[in-house]
């Protein structure tokens, strides 16, 4: 292997392992993790980097929604750095530094920011999850490292999801090695809070559930002249591969069953009909619009099982609507906080110092709310209600590619796939949740979407101008040659779909997927 393509492979290694570790530590939820944390994404950052600059990685495939999702990051960073260290005359500045001048009788940093110290912490969290992101657009190269990518994000959530439910049942009290504090009778995992360890669960789920059904409709593609009925799919879920990712996806399931977490089962519910409904549509024996209804229908009512299950996990209906009413509560006040300062913001991570002020006398007293418990409504009152749809439109500008890439013919999706359902995990809980503002989290969705990108990226450069000499060539001969010929000389229908059907097959993953300048391979 060359020097420069080193860099490259021990970048992804690091960025892989950073984001299957990151959990461990409490969900990476305190600054001296989001330091280390930090540290290791800069390094991969620059090895990936140093890759580039030497044109060993290859080029990377970038799509115009993407290159706007990157500009309105960098605008954000920039916004955030404004609000942490530009002083600002007048009106401007956060009416709580007049306050507090007028305590102390002394001038005082005004800034827009009202607590530059967590904005500094927020552009340290933001940094990290877009360098991780960057470090994996830029070295997942191939559809074969997108799923073992995959693959490993899965283990990992299913050894926390293992390790939560042994440990409840033997040591309840034991948290990461450290005794636990609150959430006694809940499966957290490495997680203080059971429902950010239910988005975790929820967002492997989906790449459990991905896998598995990517491998199901590659298994019925090949064995259509086999197998008849439901031996097919009898017949595919006992492939060792397939069986072993279910196996994971149910162990994973009881354990987001365990979290007693509403919003979380819920989420995931949500997550797991997109998925379904992407994959009727997806799946090249799909009964067309009866599979579409029928796995909305099917999901509908496990969702509200799910729910159920989880509000009487929880403590039952007079539990549910105390939170309810504290959660509608502490939504009011933080709308309140919000149109305050509705275009400069609090200020990026000042959301517990400034909600202070605003806590009404109708929830819990003595209590410290740190989040708002809704991340569209937290981002609205620190950056202001324009920043915060200009992070809404990134986040779509995002989606965009990962859809479609899911529906691109001929292809494997397993990654496309499980990115629109932990994109849908990630956004329906965040209207009740935090969840995806803790660091291990926000790793886990953007590593999900990364790799969902690159293989939309992978597919870009192989069929564009961008497609290396010797892929070119191959595809030439695939197109041209006497097998290719004999395919032309039938039926127009079977000219345009033979050449697909024979390349998924020879894939095993609905993708040709090249190894050093080698024949497709099968991906199993």
């Amino acid at each position: 292997m060359p020097r420069e393509s080193r860099f490259a492979a021990l970048a992804f290694l690091l960025a892989l392992a950073t984001v299957m570790l990151a959990p461990l530590p409490l969900g990476a939820n305190r600054p001296l993790f989001w330091a280390f944390d930090a540290v290791l994404c800069g390094t991969a950052l620059a090895l990936a980097g140093t890759a580039q600059l030497r044109g060993a990685a290859g080029p990377i495939g970038t799509t115009r929604e993407l290159r706007i999702a990157a500009a309105i990051f960098a605008a954000l960073i920039a916004w955030m750095a404004v609000q942490a260290l530009l002083p600002l005359p007048g009106g401007l500045r956060h009416p709580q530094w007049v306050a507090a001048e007028a305590l102390t009788g002394r001038e005082l940093p005004a800034t827009v920011s009202i607590y530059p110290t967590g904005t500094f912490d927020a552009i340290l969290r933001w940094l990290s999850a877009g360098a991780l992101f960057a470090v994996l657009l830029m070295t997942v190269r191939t559809f074969r490292r997108s799923e073992a990518a995959l693959a490993a994000l899965a283990g990992a959530g299913t050894a926390y999801a293992l390790c939560g439910l042994v440990l409840h049942l033997n040591a309840p009290y034991l948290l990461s090695g450290v005794q636990k504090w609150a959430f006694f009778d809940f499966v957290t995992g490495p997680f203080v809070n059971p429902n950010n360890f239910a988005t975790y669960l929820g967002m492997v789920l989906m790449i459990l559930l991905a896998l598995v059904l990517a491998r199901i409709d590659a298994f019925q593609r090949r064995s259509v002249t086999r197998y008849r009925g439901g031996f097919v799919l009898l017949s595919a879920l006992l492939q060792p591969a397939t069986l072993a990712f279910t196996v994971m996806a149910v162990v994973v399931f009881l354990a987001l069953l365990a979290t007693g977490s509403r919003a979380g089962i819920a989420s995931s519910a949500a997550g797991a009909v997109v998925v379904l409904v992407v994959f009727s549509f997806r799946s090249r024996e799909r009964s067309g619009l009866a599979t579409v209804t029928a796995a909305v229908l099917l999901a509908t009512l496990v969702l509200g099982i799910l729910v159920f299950i989880g509000g009487a996990m929880t403590g039952g209906s007079s539990q549910e609507a105390s939170d309810f009413g504290n959660r509608a509560g502490l939504w009011r006040d933080s709308v309140t906080a919000m149109l305050d300062r509705p275009i400069l913001g609090h200020g990026a991570g000042a959301f517990g110092e400034v909600f202070a002020t605003y806590l009404g006398t109708d929830i819990h007293a003595g209590r410290t709310f740190r989040d708002a418990h809704n991340t569209y409504l937290e981002l609205a009152v620190e950056l202001g209600l324009p920043a915060a749809l200009a992070a809404a439109a990134m986040f779509a500008a995002l989606f965009l590619p990962v859809v479609r890439s899911t529906f691109r013919r001929g292809r494997p999706y397993a990654a496309p796939l499980a990115a629109t359902g932990a994109m849908t995990v990630v956004a329906v809980h965040a209207f009740f949740d935090f969840s995806i503002q803790l660091e291990a989290i926000a790793f886990t969705f953007f590593a999900i979407v990364a790799i969902a990108e690159a293989q939309d990226g992978i597919a870009g450069n192989e069929e564009g101008d961008g497609a290396s000499r010797p892929f070119r060539k191959r595809r030439q001969r695939m197109r041209h040659g006497p097998s290719a010929t004999a395919e032309r000389a039938s039926t127009p229908e079977a000219a345009t779909s033979r050449p697909i059907a024979a390349l998924e097959a020879a894939t095993g993953d609905g993708a040709a997927t090249t190894d050093r300048g080698g024949p497709p391979r099968s991906a199993e």
